[in-house]
């Protein structure tokens, strides 16, 4: 199986469309992940989209499927409709 940028693993090879979209949602998370611990917290977006902590948390909730109340760059992924393929 292939490895696509920053370790996301793709079934089969990405195609040019895939691989730039995935390189601007990365750019974006990586934005968003001030402390660059690999996950987006509440606070993190509060503080980057200057958005109300009502918001933040609404933003979180939807997107954190484990429920560690952070964000991960696969979560983040899902949310904004690539899943990588395992």
């Amino acid at each position: 199986m292939e490895k696509h940028q920053k370790d996301v693993p793709c079934k089969t090879q990405c195609t040019a469309s895939q691989d730039k979209r995935i390189e601007s949602l990365r750019a974006t998370f990586d934005s968003l992940d001030q402390d660059k611990d690999g996950k987006v917290s509440v606070e993190e977006i509060i503080k980057v989209l200057g958005v109300k902590e009502e918001t933040a948390l609404g933003m979180v909730k939807g997107w954190d499927k484990d429920d560690d109340k952070h964000v991960s760059f696969e979560e983040f992924l899902k949310a904004f409709g690539h899943a990588p393929q395992k």
